[in-house]
Parts: C-alpha cells; structure tokens; sequence
C-alpha cells in the first residue's frame, strides 16, 4: 500500500485553498468515478482528486439552507477530526449554480444497512459489536470536545469501510465505521446554547420524540438516535432483526419514538441472559438510551463510559491517513 505524505499540498486540493469558486465553465481538478448514494436533494459520487479518491457531496441549497451558512458549518467540521468521523477536505462552488459540492474522506463502501443486509463479514457478529464503542466514542467526541450536534443519526450516515487492502488498522478487523452526513448538524459555544426549538429537517424513523414534535432538544436527542441504532445492530448481532422491525410495524407506526415501550421490552426480553456479546448491563443502557424523556437517559460520555466498564472499548486513535486510490471495486 502506497502511503502519501502529509504535503500540504495534498490537503489543498484545489491549489486555492480549502474552499474554492470556479466558473461555470473552468476545469474542476476532479475525476468522477461512481455514484455511491443519493437521497433528499444530495448526491454522493466517488471522484478522484490527483492520487487520492475522495467522495463529493453536491448539496442543492435553497431558502432553508443557505450556502454561506452551509459553508460555515463545513469549515467548523473540518476542525472536528476523530478517527470515526469522514474527514472534510474541502468544499466549492460554481458561478451560478446554488450547489454546494463537499470533499470528504475516506470514500467507504457500504453505509451500516447495506453491511448489515449483506453480512459480508465472516465474523460479522464481531465486527459489529466492535463498531458500538467507535460510535460513542464518536459522539462523545462531539459533544464535548466540539459543542456539536449531529441532529441526523441514522444507519444510513454511517459508513463502513473495507480496510484489508489499506494501511488502516482498527482493532484488528477488516472494517472500519465512520459517522457521516452533518447535513443538519449544528455547533454551538455552550451546552445551554445547544437547547433549541426551532424547525429542522429529520429522519421520523430514528427521531427523538422532542424532535418528532419539534419541541426543545438538545444532546440527547442524538443519544436516543444512536441508541435506536445501537437497538438494531444488537438485534443483528443475534439475528433478531426482523423481529425488532415486526414489534414496530404491529403499532402501524414505524418510527422507534412511536413504539419507545415495546422496544424497551424487546430488549429486556429478547436479551435476558445473552452474554455470549455483551454484558446483560449493555441491553439495560441501550434501554435509558432511547427512553422518552431526555433527562431520563445518559449523555454521550456516559455511554462511552459505561461500555468501557464492560470492555467496550474504541482504540482507534487517528483519522486515516491519506493513500493512493487503488483500482476502483464494483461495490
């Protein structure tokens, strides 16, 4: 594996710095590659930036997300570098298009559903309990070191990269998980500040209930995100998926906000004496997780405390660093 060194010139991919305006019709020093996702008014594509293949966001920004303000988002991101948070490159724009386009890296395979569907791991099961404390070590990293909300957690903006063929070492394991997609993501310079009520967009199935109703909310409502997800990737973890989904479809309403008890139950359950992946304590979090009152569960930090305790541990320590594009697989 060929590994770059840190240039500065790697970073300034344009030759413009970071962020870049080119006209409409001046050459943008990107090769597109591959669709790798869209949804909303987002589309994602691999491109190649000289040796490094990166993915590119176009945003489409309209009234409610206004590009100045976008960009000021991305570049607060950029400072947010963990080893479980796709990095942000770069961002431009072109004369007379309302477009934002965002460059971030690694360009990773799968999102969190497609891996789980696929279970293209032959130790799948342990892979995906080494993901959980990457996750909350992510979040706490957030929260408290960056004031950030992420305001969208969900398994599609979570991202899994193949890391055999890399430099990348995460535990041992042949993936990597990322967070990704802060789209809607806010920082803010306190946690009083970070307590808000106004309008945003949002996923209803992963939704906190304060957000569903667009009342005040805050940290926790990215807890109880991640704790629905964290529900689905134990139940995967002991094949209970499908399971989890026909609890939530009995209600005739899918969203976890909407089945908050039944989901409580299933965990108390399904999981009684499941030790072979976790602590029976590990199901009991999860639980406090998404309960309905933020006060009523933990904040990121104690998450990633109390999985700590039970041996839940993310090691990785770095972002990854930049390599040279191999051959482009047809995931």
């Amino acid at each position: 594996m060929d590994l770059l060194p840190p240039l500065d010139a790697e970073l300034n991919w344009s030759g413009r710095g970071q962020h870049a305006e080119f006209k409409r019709l001046e050459r943008i020093p990107l090769h597109v590659e591959k669709a790798l996702g869209h949804g909303g008014s987002a589309l994602v594509e691999s491109v190649l930036c000289r040796r490094i293949r990166l993915a590119r966001k176009r945003v489409r920004c309209n009234w409610r997300l206004k590009r100045e303000d976008a960009i000021k988002e991305v570049a607060h991101l950029h400072r947010a570098q963990h080893a479980h948070i796709v990095r942000i490159v770069g961002t431009y724009i072109v004369e007379k298009s309302k477009d934002l386009f965002i460059l971030m890296y690694p360009a990773a395979e799968y999102h969190l559903n497609d891996f789980i569907d696929g279970e293209l791991d032959p130790v799948f099961p342990m892979t995906l309990v080494s993901f959980i404390p990457c996750l909350a070590s992510t979040l706490e990293f957030l929260h408290e070191k960056h004031h950030i909300k992420h305001m969208d957690i969900k398994p599609e903006n979570i991202l899994v990269r193949d890391i055999r063929n890399t430099t990348v070492q995460s535990r041992n394991r042949p993936y990597k998980v990322y967070l990704a997609d802060f789209g809607i993501s806010r920082s803010y310079a306190s946690l009083e500040e970070s307590e808000t009520n106004s309008a945003t967009s949002f996923t209803p199935l992963y939704a906190a209930p304060e957000v569903a109703s667009q009342d005040t909310r805050g940290f926790k409502a990215d807890v109880s995100a991640l704790g629905c997800v964290f529900a689905e990737m134990v139940a995967a973890v002991y094949s209970l998926r499908d399971e989890l989904a026909d609890i939530r479809e009995k209600s005739g309403r899918h969203a976890f906000h909407a089945n908050i008890s039944a989901v409580q139950q299933f965990l108390h359950i399904s999981f009684h004496d499941a030790g072979l992946f976790f602590h029976e304590r590990t199901f009991l979090y999860i639980r406090r997780m998404i309960s309905g009152q933020p006060d009523d569960r933990p904040s990121a930090a104690d998450v990633k405390d109390f999985l700590a305790r039970d041996g839940l541990v993310c090691k990785d320590e770095s972002p990854d660093a930049f390599e040279v594009a191999q051959p482009l697989s047809e995931y």
